[in-house]
Formats: structure tokens, sequence, C-alpha cells
């Protein structure tokens, strides 16, 4: 999942941090550096019990990862 859908579901990004028991500068650190680490992805995976999915393609430190 990209960080823009979690916020999307959660509708805040004070709320993903609250969710993932983090600071929002801690999001905004992931923000700044592409999106959501794939071990909190699966959190928030867990965490809506599977309507966000996470994806290791999303993580920006995947080699793969790319932003377009």
């Amino acid at each position: 999942m990209t960080l823009s859908q979690a916020i999307n579901h959660f509708h805040t990004q004070s709320r993903v941090a609250e969710v993932l028991g983090l600071s929002r500068a801690r999001i905004t650190f992931f923000k700044q550096n592409g999106g959501l680490p794939f071990n909190k992805q699966c959190v928030l995976e867990k965490k809506t019990n599977g309507k966000l999915k996470a994806r290791r393609e999303d993580d920006p430190d995947n080699p793969f990862f790319s932003t377009t």
C-alpha cells in the first residue's frame, strides 16, 4: 500500500501514526522518503483486516521501488 492509501483509509496522517504507535513526525519522515516500509504496511494490513494490502513494491527500501 502507499502512504496515500493509508491516509485515505484512516482519514488523517495523525490517525495513521496513532494506529502504528508512532509520532506524526515519523509518518512525515516516511512521506519524505517515499512511503511506508513493508513491515509498517503489514501492521496496517492486520489492523484493517486486509482492507489495505501490504506490497513490497511500495516499500522505498525495495531495490525495485519506483515512484512512477
